[in-house]
C-alpha cells in the first residue's frame, strides 16, 4: 500500500490508534512584526510593546499606555524530486498550504515612574502556530495515489509580567505564562486506478495546558551597547481531551496522562545603537531539546528530539520626517528542525540534522498616535530523504524542497 514517509514533515505523528507526541509544537512563533523583520534578534533590544515575548526587561524602555495587535499568514510551495538514475519513475507532486492565525494581542501599562520605573504588560500570544497542510501525489500510468496530512490550531499563552529599572543601566523583568490551545491532526489517503477510487482517513484532536515562567535582564555597559538575556524555566505542556476517529467509524476518547517536559532554555544577544536611526542586533538561542521528556500514560521517553540552537541577526534603519518615521528592517536566522538528511553511503544510520534558513525583512510607519509594521520571512528547507510509493518496490531517494513565506503585520496605538 502506498505510504509516504511523513517523517519528512513531522516526527512521531499519530499512527493507527496509538497517541504520540510530535515535534510540530516545538516550532516557535515570532511575537510581533518588528522583531520578525529583524531576524528575531531582539533579546537585547526588546524596546517596544512586544517586549513581554522577547525579554520582559525591555518593557522599561516602552513606558507608555499602549495596545498592540498582530497576525500572521503562512503559504508556500513543496517540491519533490527523485534523486535516482532509474527510468520509468513515477511523477511526484508536493503541495503545501498554511493559514492565518493570531500572533500577538496585548497592552503595556506604566505602574511606577522614575527612579524605579516599573512597566507591566498583559498579552495573549501565539507560542507555536500549528496551521499547515502537506499533500503528496504519486502518478504512475493510470494510477494516482494522494496522501494529505493537515494540522490546525496552536499553542497559546495568556502572559502577564513586568519590567523594572533596577540600576540606571540595568533592567530586569519576568513573565508568567498560562498555556492553553488545541490542535486537530488529520491524515487522509486516496487511491485512484482508472474509475476505481478508495479513500480512508484518521483524525486526532487534543487540547493543551500548562504554565511557564521567563526572566530576563538588559544591561548597558556603555550607552550605545545593550546586552541582554532571557531565560525560560523548565516546564511541562499537558495534553487533554484526546480523541481519535477514522473512516471505519472507529471513535475513541483517551483518558491518559500525556505531557511534554521542556528543559531550561535561554537566548542571549547584543544590540548596537550605531546611530540615532540605525540599529544592529545579534542573538544566540539555546534550545536543548535532547533534554525533552515525554510522558504517555506512565511511559517515559527522553530521546525523541535533537537540540535546536540557532543564531539570529538583524538591522533597522529609520527614515525620519516631520510627521512620521519609516523604519526599514532586514535580517537572517537559522533554525535546526527535527528532520534528518538521508545519506546513501550509510543508509542504516541517522543522518545529519536538517537546518532551515530564513531571510527576513519589513518596514513600518510610526506617527504620534499609532504605528503599523509589516514583516516578511522566507524559509528555505532543502534536504534528501526517502519516500515509499506504490509503484516502487524500494524506497526512493528524494530531494525535498520547501519554500515557505510568512507575512506578519502589527498595529499599535496609544491609549
Amino acid at each position: 500500500m502506498y505510504k509516504v514517509l511523513f517523517l519528512i514533515f513531522f516526527t512521531s505523528i499519530a499512527c493507527a490508534q496509538d497517541f504520540q507526541i510530535d515535534s510540530a509544537m516545538l516550532n516557535e512563533s515570532a511575537g510581533g512584526a518588528r522583531a520578525a523583520a529583524m531576524g528575531r534578534a531582539f533579546t537585547a533590544l526588546a524596546n517596544d510593546a512586544t517586549a513581554l515575548h522577547w525579554n520582559p526587561a525591555g518593557l522599561v524602555d516602552f513606558n507608555k499606555n499602549f495596545g498592540v495587535i498582530s497576525g500572521m499568514l503562512n503559504f508556500g510551495n513543496l517540491g519533490l524530486y527523485p534523486d535516482t538514475e532509474f527510468s520509468l519513475l513515477p511523477n511526484y507532486q508536493g503541495r503545501y498550504s498554511g493559514g492565518f492565525s493570531l500572533n500577538y494581542v496585548g497592552f503595556t501599562i506604566p505602574i511606577l515612574d522614575a527612579p524605579n520605573t516599573l512597566v507591566g504588560s498583559i498579552v495573549i500570544r501565539n507560542l507555536s502556530d500549528l496551521n499547515q497542510s502537506f499533500t503528496i501525489v504519486e502518478q504512475y500510468g493510470s494510477s494516482e495515489n494522494r496522501q494529505k496530512f493537515s494540522r490546525t490550531g496552536g499553542i497559546y499563552a495568556l502572559s502577564t509580567g513586568a519590567g523594572m529599572l533596577l540600576l540606571p543601566n540595568l533592567r530586569i523583568g519576568t513573565t508568567f505564562n498560562f498555556i492553553t490551545g488545541q490542535q486537530v491532526k488529520e491524515e487522509s489517503h486516496e487511491d485512484r486506478f482508472g474509475a476505481s477510487v478508495t479513500r480512508d482517513w484518521r483524525k486526532w484532536q487534543n487540547k493543551f495546558s500548562g504554565f511557564s515562567m521567563d526572566v530576563g535582564f538588559i544591561w548597558n555597559p556603555i550607552k550605545p551597547v545593550a546586552v541582554g538575556s532571557k531565560f525560560t524555566l523548565p516546564h511541562a505542556i499537558h495534553f487533554s481531551d484526546i480523541e481519535f476517529k477514522n473512516s471505519e467509524n472507529v471513535s475513541r476518547r483517551y483518558d491518559i496522562d500525556a505531557s511534554l517536559e521542556k528543559p531550561f532554555s535561554f537566548s542571549s544577544g547584543i544590540g548596537l545603537f550605531l546611530a540615532r536611526n540605525f540599529l544592529f542586533s545579534f542573538d544566540y538561542v539555546v534550545r536543548p531539546w535532547k533534554g525533552i521528556i515525554t510522558h504517555i500514560d506512565g511511559q517515559k521517553n527522553d530521546n525523541l528530539f535533537e537540540n535546536a540552537n540557532s543564531f539570529h541577526m538583524g538591522v533597522e534603519y529609520t527614515v525620519e520626517t516631520e510627521n512620521y518615521n519609516m523604519p526599514w528592517r532586514f535580517g537572517f536566522f537559522t533554525n535546526p528542525v527535527q528532520l534528518y538528511e538521508y545519506d546513501s553511503t550509510v543508509p542504516d544510520h541517522l543522518g545529519d540534522q536538517v537546518i532551515a534558513h530564513f531571510l527576513t525583512g519589513g518596514f513600518g510607519i510610526t506617527t504620534k498616535h499609532f504605528l503599523f509594521d509589516v514583516a516578511f520571512d522566507y524559509q528555505m528547507l532543502q534536504y534528501k530523504t526517502l519516500l515509499n510509493g506504490q509503484s516502487s518496490p524500494i524506497p526512493l531517494p528524494i530531494d525535498y524542497h520547501l519554500s515557505r513565506f510568512t507575512v506578519i503585520f502589527g498595529l499599535g496605538f496609544y491609549l
